[in-house]
This record gives C-alpha cells, structure tokens and sequence, in this order.
C-alpha cells in the first residue's frame, strides 16, 4: 500500500489547483485536513496522504485491537482465569503485552517505511527517505500510546467493548481537539494534551524530526503502561 500511494504521486498534474481548492476550503475542513498543504513536493504529498490520515488510522487500529486482545479480550473470553493459573506475576502479563504491541508496531512501521523506498525507486520519485523513517517512527508512537491506553482500560474494567469504545472515544476526541484549536482561542492552550500534536502536527516529511515530542510521545507510553500494571494489580479477575 505505502509503495502504490508513493507511485500514485507523479499523476498528481494538477497540484497547483488542488492548492487553491484547498485555500477555498472553510477553515475548519482546512484543519481537519491539515495545516500545511503542499502537493508540489513528494514530501508534501505524504505528508497529507500518508502521515496525516492513512498512516495513524493502521497504526490505531492495530495497537487498538492488540491492546484489547491482551486483557480485557482475554477476560471477555473467560482464558484469563487459565493464564493467570500459571506461575507468572500480573506484570509480566501487562508489560510483555505492551512489549508485543511495540514489536507489531516497529514492524509495521518497517514495512511502511520500505514499501515508501521501493514505490519511490521504481518511479524514481525524490524524497528525505531518512525523515520517511522518522515519520514513520512518529506513527508507531501515536499507536503506542492508545494500545498502552487500551491496556489500562482493560487492566482497570475487563470489559473487552469498554477497552476498545473508551480508547476509540479519546482517540477521536483528541483528533478534533488538535484539528480545531488553532481556529478556537480557548482550546488552543489545551492542544498539547492531544498526541496527535507531536505525532502529526509538526509534519516530519516538511519541518524534520522532532526528538522531544518523540521522548513525550515515548513517555506518555510507558508510563499509562506503568498506570496498567498497578490497576491490574488490584483488581480482581472475572471469571
């Protein structure tokens, strides 16, 4: 998929209108959209295509559902009694799920970045393949993130459809909230709470890696993980 979307950018003709419609736009379909358009350059057009809608939404999908599976999924399917029969500490079930979800993110995050590589080179389209790598690294954080939200949720309810509407519900909610709040004075100081801040929102492929929002994208992670642990901890197991 990432190597066709790369190969469908030398057919794009017409950027220069697509620009204009795009600055005919209200501002909010602007937001939504993204702050920055610029189809003229290969890294303007996966800075839009890719890393700002299709990119997050395999990244989401993935580390939701994985989270998911990993607790309250295997509450909900009443294996958690089985699992837990075993000589192996709560943690270990906590932190080895968020272990695996990483590992399924990174490779994802592989996979999308060379089919980026090998799309580019068949058409001999240009781009920093370095910043495509550090976009890509971005995305996999953004999953992080809600699968390690999706753990806490199953850690602190058990309950598999809780787990995946709670996280799906911030998820949306701190999309609109990075959209919207540079057209909402009020909600603009509130836009650092959204992830989608750091992970979309400085556009890697235009304005290069930015290696603190990747350490408060990492932080963020590890440490809802850590909130999972303690509340799985506590709390007592259905059966």
């Amino acid at each position: 998929m990432a190597a066709i979307i790369i190969m469908l950018f030398p057919s794009i003709g017409a950027a220069d209108e697509l620009e204009a419609l795009f600055e005919q736009m209200p501002p909010v379909v602007q937001a939504m959209i993204g702050e920055e358009f610029d189809l003229s350059t290969a890294a303007g057009y996966l800075d839009i295509r890719m890393f700002a809608s299709i990119g997050p939404i395999i990244f989401l999908v993935y580390a939701i559902g994985r989270g998911n599976a990993a607790i309250a999924g295997e509450e909900s399917r009443g294996t958690m009694d089985l699992l837990l029969s075993n000589p192996v500490h709560r943690w270990r079930i906590v932190v080895e799920s968020g272990l695996a979800i990483i590992a399924g993110l990174t490779l994802i995050g592989l996979a999308l970045w060379i089919g980026l590589i090998i799309g580019g080179a068949i058409l001999n389209v240009e781009f920093d393949i370095i910043r495509a790598g550090q976009a890509s690294l971005m995305s996999a954080l953004l999953g992080a993130v809600f699968g390690a939200l999706t753990l806490l949720i199953g850690a602190l309810t058990g309950n598999s459809g809780r787990s995946i509407g709670i996280t799906a519900a911030v998820a949306i909610a701190t999309f609109f909230l990075h959209s919207l709040a540079p057209l909402i004075d009020w909600l603009e100081p509130y836009r650092i709470l959204s992830p989608f801040y750091y992970s979309t929102g400085h556009s890697v492929m235009l304005n290069g890696f930015n290696a603190e929002y990747a350490v408060v994208m990492s932080a963020i992670a590890v440490g809802v993980t850590v909130l999972a642990v303690l509340a799985f901890q506590r709390r007592d197991v259905q059966v």
